[in-house]
């Protein structure tokens, strides 16, 4: 009744290298709420520890995203990927479909994030577009490519490392 109230919590990200080995092991500890995003990227062809480097992000957002942006960021993506033309309404479908499965959710007792979480599909779509994923049209999105997966966190971290990362 009082109305949405700002959100002054921020989650921190880690850095990249310990973010995909926490994801690593609670794939091997085959932790319960990873699990269902497992299998959603397993149907992709994708496995999450190996996902592209340009979907981390170490900046502070709303704790609306539930188990994380980035888990968020990387499965939208690979929904995304699977499409040919997209609209606005297929990009709002899949965004709720990602929010859903990494337990996130934008509303609560006094509180709203819906703008923090469109701003973050903006930047997620800002981001595809300039890796020329996406290409903007009057319906939406027609997507022209896809990024570069790694088979595991095994293959990133040999491929990290022979980058001098």
């Amino acid at each position: 009744m009082a109305g949405p109230t700002s959100c002054t919590t921020v989650v921190r990200n880690l850095g990249q290298k310990q973010y995909r080995s926490y994801l690593n092991q609670a794939l091997r500890r085959a932790t319960p709420t990873l699990r269902p995003i497992q299998e959603a990227l397993y149907l992709t062809g994708h496995q999450v520890a190996g996902f592209p480097d340009c979907l981390m992000t170490t900046t502070l957002t709303a704790p609306i995203f539930g188990q994380g942006l980035i888990l968020w960021r990387i499965v939208l993506t690979t929904w995304i990927e699977e499409q040919v033309d997209m609209t606005f309404l297929t990009l709002a479908a899949l965004s709720q479909r990602a929010l859903l499965l990494v337990s996130g959710q934008t509303t609560a007792v006094r509180f709203d994030g819906q703008s923090a979480f469109r701003q973050e599909q903006r930047k997620l779509l800002a981001l595809l577009t300039q890796a020329g994923i996406l290409r903007p049209t009057t319906q939406g999105w027609h997507v022209c490519g896809h990024l570069e997966w790694a088979r595991d966190y095994t293959d990133w971290l040999e491929n990290d490392e022979k980058s001098g990362c």
